[in-house]
């Protein structure tokens, strides 16, 4: 599992853990596991942390591992990240052996395939509200 983004400029220097970078770390690391769960938006996309200016060279783990031959990812996303989902995809890697289903984000889809007003019940209200919200 990967929590936060990876300081990648000036060959991560910006981030250390008793003497070592954290991309040194997780090069080493990473190649080694079964799977990654990147836990959170800052290792599955970057967060905050890779936003303009990024001076530490943030990136995600799949962009701060390029070029490293690293097992299957998939991205927990959420600023904090849902536990449901969490919980979720370690479930079904434990039971079935495998990883859920993602999508093109390496999202499990059992968590992020619908949007939530999809299953609002007050969602037949909403899209009525809608134009007339934007109208004004």
């Amino acid at each position: 599992m990967v929590e936060g983004a990876i300081p990648t400029k000036d060959n991560g220097i910006y981030g250390m853990i008793n003497g070592k970078t954290m991309l040194s770390i997780a090069r080493e690391i990473c190649p080694k596991a079964k799977c990654i769960i990147a836990i959170g938006t800052c290792s599955a996309f970057g967060g905050i942390a890779a936003a303009a200016p990024n001076p530490t060279g943030a990136k995600n783990v799949i962009a701060a591992l390029k070029g490293v031959d690293i097992p299957p990812v998939i991205n927990v996303s959420g600023c904090p990240p849902n536990p449901v989902t969490f919980v979720g995809v370690i479930a079904e890697y434990l039971l079935k052996g495998k990883l859920p289903e993602t999508d093109k984000y390496y999202r499990p889809l059992f968590a992020y395939e619908e949007y939530i007003h999809e299953t609002c019940p007050f969602n037949q209200y909403w899209e009525f509200a809608v134009p007339d919200a934007i109208e004004r």
